[in-house]
C-alpha cells in the first residue's frame, strides 16, 4: 500500500487532505484586511460593496465579523496565507488600531510582495502621512470621503468585472461609512490632543479592564470608554442609547436582520417548498414576509438621529386570506422590540412588556420570526382543514 496515501484513510472512508479542503472553498472575491478593534468600519464597508456589486457573502473574508469568518477546522495561518494570495481583491483597511497590527502589515506585506491588486483605504483619521515603506508609493483612498468611496466601489466592480448598481441605490451604505469613519476620526484627534490630567491615574479594576467579546458589539462605546472614564454599566449604556453612534449601530442591527430574514427563508425555500416565503423590502425600514395568504411585516422606527429615545422594532402578522389591508381586525400575532446593550456592551433586543428581559441576539431573533410565521400558517391551514 502506498504509505503517502494511509493519512487519507480512516475507517475505511477516504479522508480529505488539509490541502484538499483548502482548495475546496470557494473562491474569494474580496479580502479585508483589518484589526480586530475595526470591526465597525469593517462591517460598514462589507455592507456597502454587498450593497453596491452583489457580492454574496461566501465570496468575502473578514476574520472579525460575523458571517465572514473563517471556517470552523479550518488550518487559520495555512488558509489566510493561501486566501490573501488568491482573493482577486484585497483592501486594507489603514486605521489608527491597523497599523500597529502586525498581523495586518505582514499581511499587506505578503500581498504587496506578491505583486497583486492592492487596494489600500484609509479610515477613522489616518491620513497619508501615517504611511510607510512600499505603501507611499500606492494611491490610497479614504472612507471619510463620499466622492472616493464612490470611487473605491468603481475601481473594486472593475477589477471583479462586475457591473455595480446605481449609486442612489447604495448611498445609504456610502453615507454609513462616511459618517461611522469621520466620527471616529474626531474621537481619536479628540483623544490625541486631550491634557493628560484628565485621563485616568489609578488602574482600571479587572473587571473594568476585561475585554469584551467581539460577537456582534460596538467598541466604541465598550472596552475603550471603560477604561478611559471608568463608567459603569448604567451610565455607559444611556450614552450609547443617547449617540449618533448608537443611532447607525441600531440601523446596522437592522439591516442585518433582514439580510437574516431574508437568508433564512432563501434556505428554508431550498429545503421544502411546502410553504414557500418570499421577502420584499420597500424601504431600509420595512420588511414583509409573505407566506400562503399570511404577511409578516417587520418595521423600524427611529424617530430622531443623535438618540434611540422612543424607537421600536415592531413585528405583525396579518391572515390576508380575509382582508388584504393589514388592519388590526384581521391581525394575528403582534409584538414590539427595543434595541439595547448588555454589560458586556453586545447588541440584541428586547421584548417590550415582556417578563423575560433577556437579550436576543439579531439573528436568533430573525430565525424566531420565520419561526412564528411558520407556526401561524401550519396552525391556520390545520384549523380550516
Amino acid at each position: 500500500m502506498n504509505e503517502g496515501k494511509l493519512s487519507n484513510i480512516s475507517d475505511g472512508r477516504p479522508q480529505a487532505s488539509t490541502d484538499e479542503v483548502i482548495d475546496a472553498h470557494i473562491a474569494l472575491d474580496i479580502f479585508i484586511s483589518h484589526s480586530s478593534r475595526d470591526v465597525e468600519v469593517a462591517t460598514a464597508l462589507i455592507e456597502l460593496l454587498r450593497g453596491a456589486l452583489s457580492i454574496p457573502a461566501e465570496r468575502i473574508r473578514c476574520t472579525s465579523v460575523d458571517g465572514y469568518r473563517l471556517p470552523v477546522g479550518a488550518p487559520t495561518e495555512e488558509q489566510l496565507r493561501r486566501e490573501v494570495r488568491d482573493s482577486k481583491v484585497f483592501i486594507g483597511l489603514i486605521t489608527p488600531a491597523s497599523v500597529q497590527s502586525s498581523y495586518v502589515m505582514f499581511e499587506l506585506g505578503a500581498r504587496w510582495g506578491a505583486d497583486l491588486y492592492l487596494a489600500p483605504l484609509l479610515a477613522s483619521g489616518v491620513n497619508t502621512s501615517t504611511l510607510e515603506g512600499p505603501l507611499k508609493g500606492i494611491n490610497v483612498l479614504t472612507c471619510d470621503n463620499k466622492a472616493q468611496v464612490y470611487q473605491l466601489v468603481s475601481n473594486i466592480a472593475a477589477e471583479l468585472k462586475k457591473t455595480p448598481d446605481s449609486p442612489a441605490a447604495y448611498q445609504r451604505y456610502v453615507d454609513a461609512i462616511v459618517r461611522l469613519s469621520t466620527s471616529k476620526g474626531k474621537k481619536a484627534r479628540n483623544k490625541a490632543v486631550e491634557s493628560p490630567t484628565k485621563r485616568p491615574t489609578r488602574r482600571p479594576s479587572k473587571n473594568l479592564s476585561k475585554p469584551v467579546s467581539e460577537r456582534n458589539h460596538d467598541p466604541e462605546f465598550s472596552y475603550e470608554k471603560e477604561v478611559q472614564n471608568r463608567f459603569d454599566y448604567k451610565k455607559r449604556r444611556h450614552d450609547w442609547l443617547n449617540s449618533t453612534e448608537g443611532v447607525i449601530s441600531a440601523q446596522r442591527e437592522v439591516e442585518k436582520l433582514f439580510i437574516e430574514l431574508k437568508e433564512g427563508a432563501k434556505k428554508r425555500n431550498e429545503i421544502t417548498k411546502d410553504i414557500p416565503i418570499e421577502v420584499k423590502r420597500s424601504d431600509n425600514n420595512h420588511c414583509v414576509l409573505s407566506s400562503t395568504g399570511f404577511n409578516l411585516n417587520v418595521s423600524w422606527d427611529c424617530k430622531h438621529e443623535v438618540t434611540l429615545r422612543d424607537s421600536q422594532l415592531s413585528v405583525r402578522i396579518f391572515d390576508n386570506r380575509i382582508d388584504e389591508t393589514n388592519s388590526d381586525q384581521n391581525r394575528m400575532y403582534f409584538a414590539e422590540y427595543n434595541i439595547d446593550v448588555n454589560k458586556d456592551f453586545e447588541i440584541g433586543w428586547r421584548r417590550r412588556g415582556g417578563s423575560d428581559s433577556q437579550l436576543i441576539p439579531t439573528i436568533e431573533l430573525s430565525a424566531h420570526f420565520l419561526r412564528q410565521l411558520l407556526r401561524t400558517v401550519e396552525n391556520k391551514v390545520f384549523e380550516d382543514s
